[in-house]
């Protein structure tokens, strides 16, 4: 097995000196199954959803499904480009946390890992939502308090609070789930009662497991380096409808990722945390004028490839293994 950063180092030169932008008709890019593939599937009375990043794959009459990670990459609610073995990534991130979870009794769809880019899971009903958990003013909250807002998400927050600041508490701030590229809006968990999207008992596990995860997980990180200062989370109901965590936890795509000995020293500069994470990508995207209206820019191939390896050194400062056998998208793989 090839670590992951091993085989960026190797190629990146290569990949660098071609053209502006990844491409989806690259042999080392997985964007998507092919034609053939999707016959193959259908003769085989397997159905695929796609999702913005992953492909879930089921048959009717199975209580599991698999989850086939590709390597495109969305920031905005929008899809901005392919990122290198960005699955291969992924679905290392998505086995390492899942496995802590099991530990920490926290209930999830994850049962193995099947290839380089592939997980076997439980079959889920999603409900229809996402939650949010925010420790520090951050992203989109911070952006709308900069602006003026305090009620936010059905949360009031305090004045006087600077950027990146530590939370009195941590929050929840539930978006609606959105179909794949449109814009996921905010919602306020009586509205996501009130609106029949889920119980108000599914809703209060929803939170106490979210909750509960965050801080255990937050806590983790700090021993790692790390500050986590937000994250995403989706659940869903298994087949006995006992509410769990579907999706991923915890990637850098999902998750705010600060490094904890630069973090007091910036702040006090007033200055952004160094980020582990897809927010370099956005504040890249922000800096050309994007923020999820109108055309997306073209993100130049160092752009990606600098993500790429971000994510690889998120992984190692975590003790999370990232290895594949080689550059192919093991797309023969996702019948194991």
């Amino acid at each position: 097995m090839i670590p992951i950063s091993h085989q960026l180092d190797q190629k990146a030169q290569e990949w660098l000196s071609t053209q502006e932008s990844f491409s989806q008709d690259l042999p080392w890019v997985f964007h998507d199954l092919s034609a053939s593939d999707y016959r193959l599937l259908r003769d085989s009375k397997i159905s695929v959803y796609s999702g913005k990043v992953r492909l879930m794959l089921s048959k009717e009459g199975d209580d599991t499904m698999q989850m086939l990670h590709t390597d495109r990459l969305s920031a905005f609610d929008c899809f901005v480009g392919y990122v290198p073995l960005k699955g291969a990534i992924l679905c290392g991130f998505s086995e390492y946390w899942f496995m802590l979870l099991s530990s920490w009794n926290i209930p999830h769809h994850f049962l193995k890992r099947l290839n380089e880019r592939n997980i076997l899971v439980k079959k889920s009903k999603p409900l229809g939502f996402e939650l949010v958990v925010r420790g520090y003013l951050a992203g989109s909250l911070l952006r709308d308090y900069l602006k003026g807002a305090r009620l936010l998400y059905g949360v009031t927050l305090p004045d006087g609070l600077k950027p990146h600041q530590k939370l009195p508490h941590p929050l929840i701030t539930p978006t609606t789930k959105a179909a794949v590229f449109e814009h996921d809006l905010p919602i306020t968990p009586k509205e996501i009662v009130s609106k029949g999207i889920c119980t108000q008992k599914q809703w209060d596990l929803s939170q106490d497991i979210a909750l509960t995860l965050y801080k255990k997980s937050h806590e983790y990180l700090l021993g790692k380096g790390f500050i986590l200062a937000d994250t995403k989370y989706e659940v869903g109901l298994d087949i006995d409808n006992n509410v769990h965590v579907i999706d991923e936890v915890h990637t850098p795509d999902s998750s705010r990722f600060w490094d904890l000995a630069s973090y007091e020293t910036l702040c006090s500069q007033s200055l952004a945390p160094q980020m582990y994470d897809k927010e370099n990508v956005r504040q890249w995207l922000i800096a050309q004028g994007f923020s999820g209206q109108g055309s997306v820019p073209t993100i130049p191939r160092a752009e990606l490839l600098k993500l790429a390896k971000v994510y690889c050194d998120t992984a190692a400062r975590i003790d999370c293994p990232l290895n594949i056998e080689g550059l192919n998208t093991t797309r023969e793989l996702f019948f194991a």
